[in-house]
């Protein structure tokens, strides 16, 4: 669950209707969110073109990416 003004990541479990996880890396607001397919990774993008990826049992940084627009995309 994540509300596009905040800048956490939250992971809930639906069974017992409680946060389990809270990701918080990101300096601006979250803007899209994925999981691999496998469902062991996150990964959050925010507003200033970061894309933070962690693991989702421990919460642990994976790898932080500064992304570049290219003049030719639209935004």
């Amino acid at each position: 669950h994540t509300h596009t003004a905040h800048r956490d990541a939250q992971l809930w479990d639906a069974k017992e209707l409680i946060c389990v996880r809270t990701f918080s890396r990101l300096d601006y607001p979250i803007r899209t969110m994925s999981f691999s397919h496998d469902g062991s990774l996150l990964a959050s993008a925010s507003e200033d073109l970061v894309i933070d990826i962690a693991h989702v049992e421990s919460g642990a940084p994976i790898l932080q990416l500064q992304v570049r627009l290219s003049r030719s995309c639209h935004v």
